[in-house]
């Protein structure tokens, strides 16, 4: 399965849309929209996973590893629509104590 990955943005907010699998084969198609978004200094950005039914390490490694110069820029990066195992993996390696997660966008988006 791949992953399908957008971005539009709404009331200066980046809001990014996943759909499939994020693993080692496929995490670079995210990396490189939020890389993106950082370097246009566009960094308040939700990330909605509502559609993901897998992510791996190295997808977790995307957040976690922009999440410092992000918010050093002033904005954060929040996730959207965990659930399953995703929820599960995110709880379990304590991401949930670095980067918030919401239940829908317009939650995650009225935070900022």
């Amino acid at each position: 399965m791949d992953l399908k990955v957008g971005a539009e943005e709404k009331d200066g907010i980046s809001v990014i849309t996943c759909e499939g699998i994020i693993n080692s084969e496929t995490f670079s198609a995210l990396k490189d929209i939020v890389e993106k978004l950082v370097k246009e200094d566009k960094c308040k950005i939700v990330v909605d996973l509502t559609n993901i039914i897998f992510i791996s390490s190295a997808g977790w490694g995307v957040f976690t590893g922009t999440i410092e110069e992000i918010r050093g820029k002033k904005g954060d990066i929040k996730l959207v629509g965990l659930k399953g195992k995703v929820k599960d993996v995110y709880n379990t390696i304590s991401l949930n104590k670095y980067i918030k997660s919401y239940k829908n966008v317009e939650n995650a988006v009225k935070d900022f």
